[in-house]
């Protein structure tokens, strides 16, 4: 019996796999392994004022938006812009996943008191 080679079937299956490892990779690449240590409150936590643009923008870039931005939006939340963490963040869903699942993600418990202090002043820019 001779066996043949199917050139297209050998490139389509070649191709399944590339995705399938690739799906894998993104997937992946926003989980953490590890939990970092919790940073607790200090006495300069300032919550008076906080703004996106000078406190929530930088906490988000630096923790987040790896995750949850205009290419990726993991959990479908778009935190890149303030209108898409303005919107997150009027919904409940911003101070809930804070609270639960994306704790982890920020390590410094001030942060965390910020953003809810800006959501309860009211998410201004």
């Amino acid at each position: 019996m001779k066996m043949s080679i199917n050139i297209n079937r050998l490139f389509h299956l070649a191709g399944m796999i590339l995705i399938l490892i690739s799906s894998g990779l993104v997937f992946n690449s926003c989980e953490q392994d590890e939990l970092p240590p919790t940073k607790p409150i200090t006495s300069s936590c300032d919550t008076n004022n906080v703004t996106y643009d000078l406190v929530i923008k930088p906490i988000l870039e630096k923790n987040c938006t790896a995750c949850h931005n205009d290419g990726f939006s993991g959990g479908r939340v778009n935190l890149s812009n303030y209108t898409n963490a303005q919107t997150t963040a009027v919904s409940g869903k911003l101070v809930s996943s804070l609270s639960g699942t994306m704790k982890s993600y920020i390590s410094d418990e001030c942060e965390i008191v910020k953003i809810k202090a800006w959501v309860n002043q009211g998410s201004k820019e």
